[in-house]
């Protein structure tokens, strides 16, 4: 049973986070915004529903390490999983706007969540505070993005209407969107519970601690919406969707998913976090730095690097572990 809970929630989450991201693309589509900004914000706060939904439900359910875990690990699979992928696919052109504000923040925020944990709690206070950061550098990135925009002269992206189906489209097309959003959010919470229950059972059934679980397995979990992002904007050669969506769902992932969970209810940060994980998070934060500025574009040789070193973090989480499959 734990083993399809697990299979079921990963389906719902992808499918819910899929759903949830095409429609909330659709309607910024309609509202002029840039394709970076649709990736930071739009795309990145989508695929970021099921660390949210996981992180708040698992803090509810009284397994703060499910939460904290989820995040982190979510966090460094974006980066060396998912965005190695995608370069690995197809090389990643960066934008210097992208490096100078958006991977700036995440190092920022990643200090700042790494000094929590080294304290040892996520309270209200806390939470809070994440909170009201979020909502400024988003106010900031949204009033960049607009002047940026308005003074190219281009805007994100424009609906062509080429048939009567098109014109249906435009003119039922919000609506439309709203409701893939709302069905994908119930996804996502079904989802993010069925899958905490089978990860806590588990842990508990063959001697994998909760914290473990989160980091690897409901990480990569929740982070299937960001794979199927980044390899649609891999094949499409749309660089902003791609970057953006991983540099802005890692500043979600830490200051929404973690700030909301610890407004829920007070998190206690398992010191074992501090040990090795935490840094592994930071180091994948930080080198991405040169990657990008080289040539202004991660290769496939870095990412092939950055799958690497992914896998072998896994291994050394595992390794020594008797596994159940």
């Amino acid at each position: 049973m734990p083993y399809l809970y697990l299979i079921g929630g990963f389906v719902l989450l992808g499918l819910g986070g899929e759903m949830v991201v095409r429609g909330a693309v659709d309607l910024a589509a309609r509202l002029g915004v840039t394709k970076l900004f649709i990736g930071l914000v739009i795309v990145a706060f989508g695929t970021s529903l099921p660390e949210m939904v996981v992180a708040v439900d698992a803090v509810l359910a009284g397994s703060p390490d499910i939460a904290i875990g989820n995040a982190m690990g979510s966090n460094i699979a974006n980066i060396l999983l998912v965005l190695g992928l995608g370069a690995v696919i197809f090389p990643i052109a960066c934008s210097q706007d992208v490096v100078n504000r958006d991977v700036v923040v995440m190092i920022a925020v990643t200090g700042f969540f790494i000094w929590l944990a080294d304290r040892g709690y996520v309270y209200q206070l806390q939470g809070l505070f994440m909170l009201g950061t979020l909502i400024v550098y988003l106010i900031y990135a949204y009033i960049d993005e607009r002047l940026h925009a308005y003074s190219v002269g281009t805007l994100a992206y424009n609906i062509e209407v080429q048939d009567d189906f098109a014109i249906k489209r435009m003119r039922f097309g919000p609506l439309i969107d709203f409701l893939s959003v709302g069905a994908g959010i119930a996804f996502l919470v079904f989802g993010a519970d069925i899958l905490v229950e089978g990860a806590t059972t588990l842990a508990r059934q063959f001697g994998i601690t909760e914290a473990m679980i989160g980091l690897t397995i409901v990480a990569v979990g929740t982070s299937l919406p960001e794979i199927a992002t980044m390899i649609i904007a891999a094949l499409r050669k749309h660089p902003e969707v791609a970057v953006g969506g991983i540099i802005g769902s890692n500043i979600f992932n830490l200051l929404a998913v973690v700030g909301i969970a610890g407004v829920f209810a007070p998190i206690d940060i398992n010191p074992a976090f501090m040990e090795t994980h935490v840094w592994v998070m930071l180091g994948a934060a930080l080198i991405i730095l040169p990657f990008m500025i080289s040539r202004w574009r991660i290769t496939r040789l870095e990412g092939l690097l950055l799958l690497s070193a992914y896998a072998l973090y896994v291994y050394s989480i595992y390794d020594g572990l008797v596994l159940p499959f």
